[in-house]
């Protein structure tokens, strides 16, 4: 996700990212340590912020903590804290953010999430910490094509005035003919109308995943799209993202240069409460088109994330056969829980 980040605060950056931190750690097993981010100044890399992740025993985000590097000390201090909660049906449920001030943890921003039975996130509200109290700041409400794809959301802050949400922003989302995501289009609400802002266009490379997008200012004056920024990333083994490259367009020289790198480091296997199933609980076939049977008829629970990490299925007291053709093509993580164990693998459905 993108363009969000140039909405309000940053605060729909920080949304986005905690949405894909909570549910990246099940991708394939590995889980988020750490992310590094780092600046290119006088043609190197230099370190700005380290987030290190914490979870809980059930393996999913308890907390993260961000740094910020102090060049003078040579070391890492303390920024900001994010504390995740999860409802008892496994969604998220509040994230609250908190800054370093006077050696203590101090309530920033409280966000509470909304979702649909079948796992979709309608809307999410801000809130931010003022004289003790918790006011509103922002809402965001999306909306979903028929196939659960994410098609726009819109986005409001609180008018404290006239004590209501007004429109600020809008994202649309393209797909392409293998129902990737092509293109994001990101306007703002002036005077009464929404108008062009950021276009991200997403290009792929042969195993299907985001070789690299590009975002676009809308040039009023000369009525066209401009280079802006890009975004480049490598992945390890597992197809999770290993570093992301930021360029920004330097029009003197009509080219892209460097401006942030993003290091993410992942923990060697997913967390597992209880003794695994032996090895493994077969599944047949992880290549699948429709079907997908178990070895094992005992009842389990099964959840399945899609490579944006996001819940698209699941059930409970599942036997032998489950039924998928309601997923696109891709690759998803299956986990199963049986008699108190917990498993996982990957999936192409195809």
């Amino acid at each position: 996700m993108t363009i969000l980040t140039t909405t309000l605060f940053g605060k729909k950056k920080v949304i986005i990212l905690l949405l894909n931190i909570l549910f990246a750690n099940f991708a394939f097993g590995q889980q988020l340590e750490w992310v590094k981010n780092q600046i290119w100044i006088n043609e190197s890399w230099e370190n700005s912020i380290l987030t290190t992740y914490n979870y809980n025993t059930s393996g999913t985000v308890d907390n993260y903590i961000s740094e910020t590097w102090d060049k003078t000390a040579n070391k890492w201090v303390n920024s900001s804290k994010v504390i995740i909660t999860i409802n008892s049906s496994g969604f998220l449920e509040t994230s609250l953010s908190q800054t370093w001030v006077n050696e203590s943890w101090e309530n920033s921003i409280l966000t509470t999430y909304s979702f649909t039975p079948d796992s979709l996130l309608t809307n999410y509200i801000s809130q931010r910490w003022v004289s003790g109290a918790w006011e509103n700041l922002l809402k965001v409400t999306n909306t979903f094509n028929p196939n659960g794809t994410f098609d726009y959301n819109t986005s409001q802050i609180w008018d404290n005035t006239a004590n209501k949400w007004v429109n600020n922003s809008k994202e649309t989302t393209t797909y392409n003919s293998s129902d990737s995501i092509e293109a994001s289009l990101y306007q703002i609400w002036i005077n009464e109308s929404w108008e062009n802002s950021i276009l991200t266009t997403y290009n792929y490379n042969t195993s299907g995943t985001v070789d690299n997008y590009i975002s676009e200012t809308w040039d009023k004056t000369a009525n066209k799209w401009v280079n802006k920024s890009k975004e480049i990333s490598t992945y390890n083994s597992s197809g999770l993202i290993e570093t992301s490259i930021s360029q920004t367009w330097d029009t003197s020289k009509n080219n892209w240069i460097n401006s942030t790198k993003k290091i993410n480091s992942y923990l060697a296997s997913l967390k597992v409460e209880k003794q695994e199933i032996s090895n493994k609980l077969p599944i047949i076939p992880n290549l699948c088109e429709n079907i997908l049977y178990f070895n094992n008829p005992e009842n389990k629970s099964v959840i399945i994330y899609g490579a944006d990490g996001k819940i698209k299925f699941q059930a409970k007291n599942v036997t032998s056969v489950l039924n998928l053709a309601f997923l696109q093509k891709g690759v998803y993580l299956i986990r199963v829980e049986l008699n108190n164990s917990v498993f996982s693998d990957k999936i192409i459905m195809r």
